[in-house]
């Protein structure tokens, strides 16, 4: 597979970089892909392109009969958390390809840390069940931290919302599994314009990590990374 890696340009990487992580949660594999709202959430907070250019990389697969390049995996720093993730494709998770974006991943992330000056590489989003990530991480020295606190912090079953009142024409409604992957409710009903509008409801079911996931950490050697 030819890969290459560059650094993230504008919005319309993110637009990809977001249906990744969608396309990896549809596919229903043992794989860490976390809610897309994080994405936004870390790259708009405040809102700084220049700042997201030194901290997301991609890989794109270059195919000369497809044209378009493939985006295949990507990583970043998360400058909220001084924390790091990589993610890949449905279709690269396990395979040796993705060993190979995991060698070029590292480089740039110590990099990136010794930048922003940080002591460790710590890992985000790892859940508890992907064992793949694990065994690679674990292969190029890390080791893996529990969450503290345990998770999930509080839980709230949808099948027991409380009732509330609601606008004519509305109904609550379950989560959408894939869209809406940590468990939120929702109210549906028909809009002005007789389309349907989706809009959250402050019924929702609090659930604050419906994957139990694990830090990974890796350690410092006499106080710095090297």
């Amino acid at each position: 597979m030819n890969l290459r890696a560059r650094p993230y340009r504008d919005s319309t990487d993110l637009a990809r970089m977001r249906y990744l992580l969608v396309a990896g949660r549809q596919a229903n594999i043992t794989a860490s892909y976390m809610h897309p709202g994080y994405l936004d959430w870390d790259t708009h907070c405040p809102p700084d392109e220049q700042e997201n250019r030194r901290d997301l990389r991609l890989w794109e697969r270059m195919d000369e009969d497809e044209g378009q390049p493939t985006l295949e995996a990507w990583a970043m720093y998360w400058r909220n958390e001084g924390a790091f993730d990589v993610f890949v494709s449905p279709a690269l998770h396990g395979t040796p390809a993705h060993e190979v974006v995991m060698d070029q991943y590292m480089p740039w992330a110590e990099a990136r840390a010794r930048e922003a000056g940080l002591k460790q590489l710590s890992h985000f989003c790892i859940f508890d069940n992907d064992t793949i990530m694990k065994r690679l991480y674990q292969a190029r020295g890390f080791v893996v931290i529990p969450a503290d606190p345990p998770q999930p912090l509080f839980e709230w079953p949808l099948d027991a919302l409380p009732t509330i009142p609601l606008p004519d024409g509305f109904t609550v409604q379950g989560p959408t599994p894939h869209l809406n992957p940590i468990g939120i409710g929702t109210a549906t009903g028909r809009s002005m314009r007789n389309s349907w509008a989706r809009q959250s409801t402050t019924a929702s079911a609090i659930c604050l990590c419906a994957h139990p996931m694990a830090a990974v950490h890796r350690p410092a050697r006499s106080g710095s990374i090297r």
